[in-house]
């Protein structure tokens, strides 16, 4: 009883005082910085509801609002927005501009998109009152208070997916306590990691439901689409090759030695986590002789080489296919990238250590597909085993996959009943 009365306390605290002053201040901070300043713009770019001026406000079928972070949290639920289509006029909302800018060449897959406004509460409150959804998506963790105490006053009904509570971190566990009453309010949650479940279950959030990683029926909806240029396929032949994906700058300095060893033997194909101009050359310097790849399908003839840099967006998923081996990046940093895209197609994936708040990775570990490398050497060694005696591995039974379809069709019968 104590215990609840002082969560109250503190999250009436936090609603009232803390969080707004915390976002004022910030606010005020950006307003000082000049024009030109990136943080300047990204704020100018969501204050105005300038993308909102040419958009329907009175649809043929009701409408969806599904809120993504970024580019990423719309790939993993991509599949289910097609779905949805069939039923719904779709609304994007993008907080980044990674997922802004490159779906704006695929408004197939939607029929408006906005950013969406900084968290402030009477900005929240006209967005939604402008775009007025029946329903709405929250993908992945869009605990924003003001976004989530604005829906729980809306008579609508809305849901969580592809949700994952980070309860190792401290500030996480308080934030989760404190948005509990929105959490439960919501018309559902559905989340792929078990650990989320748990807490939700104990917590006592029935309308809570454990999924396979939704992200799959995406990248098995991508498999039947791929498209390798020309020159990236007259680079492989006939070649075995070893694709580096999503890659930083740490993982080249831990591994680049042993390329330079394994180019002699194998085609390796490089692409960047972060095309930036800047990050690029930094990355490039870490590499040997080299060809570079563009969005033009040319490549640098001045130079021949076993090791090719594809320095463009959009390819990489598609390129996994004709790969022998991957090496996933990020796993020296900050944490590994999708390993799902490469595991699909059965070949072995190396990665740095950081892995561990991948649910996924550790199903690809126990099967063994994938191995967690800590050095150079141990890179060298693990390739050379592999692709002189490659092992068969089985997705589809790491990852059941006609669970996955049944836990899709599930979630749009949700969405479309509630």
């Amino acid at each position: 009883m104590i215990k609840n009365f002082a969560i109250l306390i503190l999250n009436k605290l936090f609603f009232k005082i803390c969080y707004p002053t915390l976002l004022a201040t910030s606010i005020r901070f950006i307003r000082l910085l000049g024009p030109d300043h990136k943080l300047k713009k990204w704020y100018e770019q969501r204050k105005t509801f300038n993308d909102l001026k040419s958009i329907r406000t009175e649809y043929n079928k009701p409408c969806i609002l599904i809120f993504c972070p970024s580019l990423g949290e719309y790939e993993s639920i991509k599949y289910l927005v097609k779905l949805l289509k069939v039923d719904f006029t779709i609304h994007l909302s993008f907080f980044s501009d990674s997922g802004y800018i490159n779906m704006l060449n695929r408004e197939e897959e939607y029929d408006q998109m906005s950013y969406t406004p900084i968290d402030e509460k009477r900005k929240i409150e006209k967005y939604l009152s402008i775009i007025n959804p029946s329903k709405i998506i929250l993908a992945s963790s869009f605990d924003w208070p003001n976004l989530l105490l604005t829906l729980y006053k809306l008579n609508k009904a809305y849901f969580f997916i592809d949700f994952k509570h980070k309860s190792q971190i401290w500030y996480r566990r308080i934030f989760f306590k404190m948005l509990a009453p929105y959490y439960l309010k919501s018309s559902g949650i559905f989340t792929s990691d078990q650990s989320t479940y748990e807490i939700l279950q104990k917590s006592g959030f029935k309308k809570s439901f454990l999924t396979e990683h939704l992200r799959i029926s995406s990248i098995l909806q991508d498999q039947h689409i791929a498209e390798i240029p020309p020159k990236i396929l007259e680079f492989k032949g006939n070649n075995q090759m070893i694709i580096l994906g999503s890659i930083h700058l740490e993982d080249l300095k831990t591994i680049g030695q042993s390329l330079k060893i394994i180019s002699e033997k194998y085609k390796i194909l490089v692409v960047p986590h972060d095309l930036k101009k800047e990050s690029v050359i930094e990355l490039l310097s870490e590499l040997p002789n080299f060809l570079l790849y563009n969005t033009q399908d040319s490549i640098d003839i001045r130079r021949t080489s076993n090791i090719m840099v594809v320095n463009c967006m959009g390819l990489l998923k598609h390129l996994y296919a004709i790969a022998d081996m991957a090496f996933i990046g990020g796993g020296f940093g900050q944490g590994i990238h999708s390993i799902l895209e490469p595991a699909i197609y059965n070949i072995p994936i190396l990665s740095g250590p950081n892995h561990k708040d991948f649910p996924e990775a550790a199903k690809l570990i126990k099967s063994k597909q994938l191995k967690a490398i800590k050095s150079g050497p141990q890179f060298l060694s693990i390739v050379n085993k592999e692709m002189s005696s490659p092992c068969s591995y089985d997705f589809s039974a790491t990852f059941n996959v006609k669970k996955l379809y049944t836990d899709v069709t599930q979630i749009v019968g949700n969405i479309k009943s509630a």
